[in-house]
């Protein structure tokens, strides 16, 4: 398996279905953690297959995170295919409120695709959804600061997934080395 925007953006209209409040940009990248933090624990692979850094708001799916943040941006041609892809699901809008601005989604009239996701990956989820349901993005952030790979990894480091599920690391680390050395054998023959 590898990253798959598409994946991320049909997660979105999830949350949205199961009426997860407060669903913007921060609160995603956190019940993304979640949803991956759980599943590797469970079941030792992680859902989106993104690559999660330690940043002063808590956890981050990089990939995810500069996918969304190129969207109103001209100049990223390095992105575009991504960016079309994730706009293919869902609209991205900055809203200010107060003095914060705040990223959200909506649907393109596009209805959530079950087949994207395993029996095991819709039930993650699910329990995410219903645990974090009512939860703010600053509350979700501050309980990600809390979480153990976030407490010891470094700062702007990339939190390894054998941290989110330390009893299985060593099979997790095996298996993101034999997806890593895939994921470059197919660069290599693009």
């Amino acid at each position: 398996m590898k990253f798959d925007i598409k994946k991320v953006a049909h997660a979105i209209l999830f949350f949205q279905q199961q009426g997860v409040q407060h669903l913007a940009k921060t609160k995603m990248m956190k019940l993304m953690f979640y949803a991956d933090k759980y599943h590797l624990q469970a079941y030792m692979r992680p859902v989106f297959q993104d690559v999660y850094f330690k940043l002063p708001h808590g956890p981050v799916p990089t990939l995810t995170l500069n996918v969304i943040n190129s969207v109103n941006e001209m100049e990223n041609d390095d992105l575009q295919e991504l960016v079309d892809e994730f706009l293919s699901v869902v609209s991205v809008e900055e809203k200010y409120a107060a003095q914060y601005r705040t990223t959200v989604f909506s649907s393109n009239g596009i209805e959530f695709d079950s087949r994207l996701f395993s029996r095991s990956e819709l039930q993650v989820l699910e329990q995410v959804a219903n645990e974090f349901k009512t939860i703010t993005a600053k509350a979700i952030s501050e309980k990600s600061h809390a979480e153990p790979e976030y407490e010891n990894s470094e700062m702007n480091a990339e939190i390894q997934y054998g941290l989110m599920a330390p009893g299985s690391a060593e099979f997790i680390q095996y298996i993101a080395s034999e997806q890593a050395d895939l994921n470059q054998a197919l660069r290599i023959a693009h």
